[in-house]
């Protein structure tokens, strides 16, 4: 700090001397000023570049959250974004929520105008429709400072697409019009060349002008297609299948001669080659006609001999028709006796009438018919040999199909019925029973108990009840409907029948289920049963059944049986449980005791005192009524 002055006095000194001003604290206030300025100017600077940093990247959110995408289509559109007006952070903000949201159109742009024009790339008019207002959509939802350049960018982008699709398009059509064209020449030429072989003139023309109309469309658009080649090649197939006609004709009518005026006529052909045909292509042409003439002259030759053998063939099979007491096409019969009127096969037609009226009748009938032949000694001898061969056939088809063979031959008037086989009806199974008893008596003479399904429903039986998808208890149901007296069981493996039919026949469900369960574990190997279990599971089966207390199919029916309803509850692998297999005889055979020193099957809830006892005390006339 500026020392004070010493101050003098005036009167002492004589003279005034002003005292000098001190402007160190202005000094010092003006320099603090220009500091203050220049912090100022600092702070500002700090504060716009903090305020534009802040800015930019408010814009780019701005910019982003702008951006909609729709979670179920995908679509994406834009919201509008509003720019600033004042602040040191509007210009940044601005600029960088715009440049970022033109950045965003563009890049989106660029895959949506690609996504168009795959959608509509064979439908020019329909990408221009699309793109257009996808491009006005975006646009109108931008800002007017960037909406003359998101257009340039997006209108250029289709632009470039809509030239590509254009020309594809272009190119297609021109490739599906020439193909479509040239495939109505071909099919057209084919036409009109098959009518004139036939002979169609009016036809001819028809189609000609069809064919010449497209070959004029096609010239139109493909300038490599020769029209006047093509027009001349048709003409010309034309005129050669017109001349095949001719020839054919004229060889039917003079076919006793062979064809020897279609013979001459194809010579005069060869000598005048038409005016615009190559000699070669006219010689190949030539050439073929005698080819087909010669073959026709060989086809009508052979036709003879095959008209021949084919009525032989026709007789063969009608005769053996009639001799089975087959049910005829009427037309047959009367082709038949055209073909045999007034020839050898005359007789033999009367014959095979004979034997079929031998076939349709009964068992009685049949044997009388041949004694009455036997007794005519050698005028019955051919009809008595044809006879014993149809009955020898009758027995043939009876031991495979008696049901298919009786419906087939209506014998005895008995018409063929319905049946359900896998579900049929109470009424259903009366009726086929009733039927199985009158083929019985037609052909046997009196009721042997044949399978009263025929052939092909047993088939589909034997198929179903075998099939890997049923369960033993529907086999058991199946055995149930059918039980043990319809004859069926011997459409199943021989070895198994009996095994069927006591399971089908069993009073208890589990153990039929049990039976065919078993049986299938056996046949598949899913439980095994070797020698030696096998002799010790019949032990157990003779100790609890007895020798001789049932007959010999029986025994091995039950014994099967039994073994079966056992490997139903063995497990795999499983040494043989003797309890186990008599406890599963037990519930096949049911009750066995001994009574009066004899094996015997007791009654159900009836104990072995309680029937001794009934037959202690036995009097004479129930003794009567038993036996």
């Amino acid at each position: 700090m500026a020392k004070e002055p010493r101050l003098k006095r005036i009167d002492y000194y004589g003279e005034f001397e002003p005292r000098p001003v001190d402007t160190y604290a202005a000094q010092q206030m003006q320099a603090l000023a220009g500091l203050g300025k220049k912090m100022s100017d600092i702070s500002t600077m700090i504060g716009k570049k903090v305020a534009q940093g802040r800015g930019e990247k408010e814009g780019l959110e701005a910019a982003k959250t702008s951006r909609v995408v729709d979670e179920k289509t995908g679509e994406i559109t834009y919201k509008p974004v509003e720019t600033r007006t004042f602040g040191w952070s509007a210009d940044a903000f601005n600029n960088s929520a715009l440049s970022a949201t033109k950045s965003q159109i563009v890049q989106d742009s660029r895959i949506r105008v690609a996504e168009l024009s795959t959608e509509f790339k064979d439908d020019p008019e329909g990408f221009q429709k699309a793109s257009s207002a996808y491009m006005d959509g975006v646009v109108s939802s931008m800002p007017e400072e960037i909406q003359p350049l998101i257009s340039e960018s997006i209108s250029g982008r289709i632009h470039t697409n809509q030239v590509s699709i254009n020309t594809e398009f272009q190119r297609k059509t021109l490739e599906r019009s020439i193909g479509t064209h040239t495939g109505n020449i071909e099919t057209g030429g084919i036409e009109v060349t098959r009518l004139a072989r036939i002979g169609d003139t009016e036809g001819v023309e028809r189609e000609l002008v069809e064919v010449i109309s497209d070959m004029n469309a096609l010239a139109v658009i493909h300038p490599d297609f020769d029209i006047k080649s093509a027009t001349n090649g048709l003409k010309n197939k034309i005129r050669q299948s017109t001349e095949m006609h001719t020839l054919e004709a004229m060889y039917e009518k003079d076919e006793e001669n062979e064809g020897a005026k279609a013979y001459a006529y194809l010579d005069e052909l060869s000598k005048n080659v038409p005016k615009g045909v190559a000699p070669e292509e006219w010689r190949k042409f030539i050439s073929q006609a005698q080819t087909d003439l010669n073959s026709k002259k060989t086809r009508l030759k052979n036709a003879t001999v095959v008209d021949a053998e084919e009525q032989e063939n026709f007789l063969n099979g009608y005769f053996a028709q009639v001799e089975m007491g087959t049910t005829l096409n009427p037309n047959d019969t009367i082709r038949a006796e055209k073909i045999v009127k007034g020839t050898a096969n005359e007789k033999k037609l009367a014959d095979a009438h004979e034997v079929s009226a031998f076939v349709a009748s009964d068992l009685a009938t049949r044997q009388q018919l041949m004694a009455d032949a036997e007794a005519l000694g050698v005028d019955g001898a051919e009809v008595l040999q044809k006879m014993q061969a149809a009955q020898y056939k009758i027995d043939q088809a009876l031991a495979k199909d008696p049901m298919g063979f009786a419906f087939l031959q209506k014998a005895g008037g008995i018409g063929e019925s319905q049946l359900d086989v896998l579900e049929p009806t109470a009424e259903q199974l009366t009726e086929r029973r009733r039927k199985a008893k009158l083929v019985s008596q037609h052909y046997y003479g009196r009721d042997v108990g044949i399978n009263i399904l025929t052939d092909a429903e047993s088939d589909s039986l034997v198929k179903y009840f075998n099939s890997p998808d049923i369960t033993p208890e529907e086999q058991a149901s199946i055995a149930k409907i059918y039980g043990d007296d319809d004859g069926i069981w011997g459409a199943f493996a021989d070895k198994n029948q009996g095994v069927y039919a006591q399971a089908a026949t069993h009073t208890n469900p589990l153990v039929s289920a049990g039976i065919f369960d078993g049986q299938y574990a056996l046949k598949t190997g899913t439980v095994k049963v070797d020698a030696k279990d096998k002799a010790s599971a019949t032990n157990v089966f003779n100790d609890y059944l007895g020798s001789d207390t049932v007959p010999d199919q029986d025994y091995k029916d039950l014994l099967d049986s039994s073994m079966a309803l056992y490997a139903s509850g063995a497990g795999q692998g499983q040494p043989f449980d003797s309890d186990a297999f008599e406890s599963a005889v037990k519930s096949v055979v049911g009750n066995v005791g001994t009574v009066r020193g004899e094996r015997t099957f007791l009654p159900d809830g009836v104990s072995e005192k309680e029937l001794e006892d009934y037959f202690d005390n036995m009097t004479n006339s129930e003794f009567v009524r038993s036996v």
